[in-house]
């Protein structure tokens, strides 16, 4: 879910990556709302967020963020 109404007014797209590798890709379709699927590899597996990117139209980066850092960071 998108709490900032600037970011959310123009989210085209999210992209998410899980720590076992696999990629996820949805549209918000004009919503600030986006439910993906947390696939698994093999059935015990328990995936956990690594990225997420959230994109505008023409493919801009409105925000992403890391596992890896302590806070998320947002690239307007």
């Amino acid at each position: 879910m998108i709490m900032d109404e600037k970011i959310a007014s123009r989210a085209v797209e999210a992209r998410v990556v899980l720590n076992n590798g696999v990629e996820e890709v949805g549209f918000f379709e004009g919503e600030n709302l986006l439910l993906l699927p947390a696939t698994r590899k093999y059935f015990w597996q328990k995936p956990t967020l690594k990225i997420i990117e959230i994109y505008g139209e023409n493919n801009e980066k409105l925000y992403w963020w890391h596992a890896s850092l302590d806070v998320a960071v947002n690239r307007e």
